[in-house]
């Protein structure tokens, strides 16, 4: 029945099997059964397969809580591990471990002996493995790391280690595994001192392509600015780093090569200030695409401003591609002053040098932007490749400066633009207002409390020169600044134009 399908059809077939299904097709078709063998051995989730293929005589079974315990009951054999050697351990590409909910664990005792039986060369049990990603510290196991884990790894994802132990076991790792491509430290509270040895001293650092880890010092990132072919870092739990000069003074750009590589940075701190000195590390004539940023607390007029003309300074616009700085979203926290300074506006004006961005994310909920007329027609000359454009504003009882006018000039400008958030003033439209270009492809257009007065002008406005529309949420419905009425109007406008 199935000779006439191609041997390279058969994995692509297999691939796409639920294990039921999968060992069906592997016990009633000889051709699947290799290549159903291998998916099936593929990626494992725990030891219970390689135990399962010892000999049985080999354990002591204890139940404890949750699952049972493997304890060593006699020498451990190199013939022990024949079947399993032979059959199935060169199958396994990946290895995903939770240890600490697992429930099937080993004794520190019968991880030791299979160390000495496998005359500890590292990855014996595991010869073929190409990913392990290591979800918690777990105990014992994770001192017996390099038993599992060949030279040959590409990618690997631990738990930040808890004791010298288990330190000393991850450093030997690194030491070893000479192709590792994608490094992951997953413990937003691992050691810093830890981390600087095992960045700098021990990781073969030469093949790496992407990084995780909570964060990273000046010692670090001095490393990290030397490794040929790092392409992506993401730093979750970033402290504070000095910087190299004070913002608003002259500033001092690095002339020497860092990070030759380097397209993606994502960073999550607490400030925004948090970030500067990171960024006054890149020399300009970097290669850098996206920068993301994402802070747990919400950010002076200061700091934004600072940030914005920092990231002016250092990224070269003619790599730069895709902006995302977000600032605390939680906008009930955020109460609007009696008395407001009427120009502390936050200048984006030094970002229309990168010409080349497709997308900016600015979620500001403290601060307004400046929409002068003159920032619009730079905005729409600079940005021609802009696909996706949030700027979302503090909600508040300021009426916007940006009017349907200037939205219909981004528009032009803009061609490929797709989403937009804008908070701007649709009090003004007429609907007879006639597009001044090719019908636009804009699908989503998020309103952001702009005052409204006449839904049915809006929609025909919106019908005339957003054909393609099919979105329009409207952000903070729930805030206390929301007025019940204007949220009422845009909702009657999405009913008009049937969108969501």
């Amino acid at each position: 029945m199935f000779d006439s399908v191609s041997p390279d059809i058969i994995p692509l077939i297999l691939q796409n099997l639920d294990r039921k299904s999968l060992l069906a097709a592997i016990l009633t078709e000889r051709r699947f059964a290799e290549p159903g063998l291998n998916q099936l051995w593929r990626d494992i989730d725990s030891f219970q397969p390689l135990v399962s293929c010892l000999p049985g005589d080999l354990f002591i079974v204890r139940p404890f809580p949750g699952g049972r315990l493997y304890d060593l009951k006699r020498p451990v054999e190199l013939s022990d591990f024949r079947r399993y050697r032979d059959q199935y351990a060169f199958r396994i590409r990946t290895l995903r471990v939770n240890y600490a909910a697992a429930t099937m664990k080993m004794t520190g005792e019968l991880l030791l002996a299979l160390h000495f039986a496998t005359s500890h060369i590292p990855g014996a049990l595991f010869p073929r493995l190409r990913e392990v990603r290591w979800a918690s510290p777990g105990g014992s196991v994770s001192s017996h790391l390099p038993l599992f884990l060949p030279p040959t790894l590409s990618s690997l994802l631990f738990y930040g280690p808890q004791g010298p132990l288990q330190e000393t076991s991850l450093h030997v790792i690194a030491q070893r595994v000479t192709s590792l491509q994608t490094l992951c430290i997953s413990s937003p509270d691992a050691n810093p001192l830890f981390i600087d040895k095992f960045i700098t001293k021990s990781l073969q650092g030469h093949n790496l392509q992407k990084l995780e880890m909570p964060h990273a010092s000046m010692v670090t990132l001095q490393h990290l600015s030397t490794l040929p072919q790092l392409e992506a870092i993401h730093l979750f739990e970033q402290f504070s780093l000095p910087c190299t000069y004070p913002p608003g003074e002259p500033p001092i750009l690095p002339t020497e090569d860092r990070f030759p590589a380097l397209k993606a940075l994502e960073i999550r701190a607490e400030r925004l200030s948090d970030f500067l000195g990171i960024i006054q590390f890149f020399p300009p004539r970097n290669c850098l695409q996206s920068l993301s940023v994402d802070t747990d607390e919400l950010a002076t007029f200061t700091e934004i401003q600072d940030v914005v003309s920092t990231i002016a300074l250092h990224l070269n616009p003619s790599t730069f591609q895709n902006l995302n700085l977000v600032t605390n979203t939680n906008r009930d926290g955020y109460n609007e002053p009696l008395d407001r300074t009427p120009d502390e506006l936050v200048d984006i004006s030094p970002l229309f040098r990168f010409g080349l961005l497709r997308t900016c994310r600015l979620e500001l909920p403290s601060h307004d932007i400046s929409f002068s007329q003159d920032h619009i027609t730079q905005m729409a000359t600079s940005w021609t490749r802009m696909e996706a454009l949030i700027l979302q504003e503090a909600v508040s009882t300021r009426t916007p400066t940006l009017d349907h006018r200037g939205i219909v000039e981004l528009l032009a400008g803009m061609p490929a633009l797709r989403e937009v958030c804008l908070r701007f003033d649709a009090s003004r439209i007429q609907g007879n207002e006639t597009p001044t270009f090719t019908p636009h492809g804009l699908s989503s257009m998020t309103i952001c409390q702009s005052p409204i007065q006449s839904p049915s002008r809006v929609a025909q406005f919106l019908a005339a020169h957003c054909p393609s529309l099919k979105k329009l949420p409207r952000a903070y419905v729930e805030h206390k600044y929301a007025a019940p009425l204007v949220m009422d109007r845009w909702i009657e406008v999405a009913r008009l134009l049937a969108l969501r």
